[in-house]
């Protein structure tokens, strides 16, 4: 998390007091390039380390009938899971590079990769909860997800996990990325921060909000105790 330094403002004109940018570290870059590497070197061999051996063979042919054969489920396993490497990899490295939310006095805001285009939004204290789930790997750095939804909707369950979380309805807005860097009292100081700003918010809107409620609706999974 950055704290301001100098003064910024965001293109809505809310100076923006804190910043929580897709930071992944660099030793788990250099795992997920190599991942990203191997994996897709793997898919592209396979078909055509295939279609050498049986040269005089359609390649379609020969791949559907070695997915056909009686072991072919651990062969379409390990295939979708050296699939999922390289798309997984890719997000962590590229897709989600320019992910990041930001705190004003006003609200919080977001920018994140949608498709091909960076979708940015920003919300008023008082119009949204924070739910931010982790979502861990082996091996590599954790990355995390912040969901902001609105207060007339029901809190996302806790339970939520990655693929759930990729497919969640639309009027939860998700952004994926790594904070690992923030220390556990910028955690805490950056919920106490937007619980105290949304509470002021609904209390000036005329909607009363105990501290229980608020705790509930804006929160780390991560760490309970906040």
């Amino acid at each position: 998390m950055n704290e301001k330094q100098d003064i910024r403002y965001d293109e809505f004109g809310e100076e923006i007091l804190y910043e929580i940018r897709h930071n992944v570290f660099i030793l788990d870059w250099i795992s997920y390039i190599l991942i990203f590497l191997v994996s897709l070197f793997i898919l592209i061999a396979f078909p055509i380390m295939i279609s050498k051996i049986f040269a005089d063979e359609n390649p379609i042919l020969v791949l559907i009938a070695v997915f056909y054969s009686p072991k072919s489920w651990l062969i379409f396993l390990l295939y979708i899971a050296i699939f999922y490497s390289v798309i997984d990899a890719y997000r962590q490295v590229f897709y989600y590079r320019k992910n990041k939310i930001y705190i004003t006095n006003q609200g919080i805001g977001f920018e994140r990769r949608n498709w091909f285009r960076i979708q940015k939004g920003f919300f008023r204290f008082g119009e949204v909860g924070l739910v931010k789930y982790y979502t861990p790997r082996p091996f590599l750095e954790r990355s995390n997800c912040f969901v902001y939804y609105f207060l007339n909707h029901q809190a996302p369950s806790k339970n939520y996990r990655y693929f759930n979380l990729i497919f969640m309805p639309k009027h939860y807005h998700k952004v994926f990325l790594c904070d690992e860097y923030m220390t556990n009292q910028e955690r805490e100081k950056l919920l106490n921060f937007i619980r105290q700003k949304t509470k002021e918010a609904l209390e000036f809107q005329g909607i009363t909000i105990s501290d229980a409620e608020l705790k509930d609706k804006i929160k780390d999974l991560g760490y309970k105790d906040i």
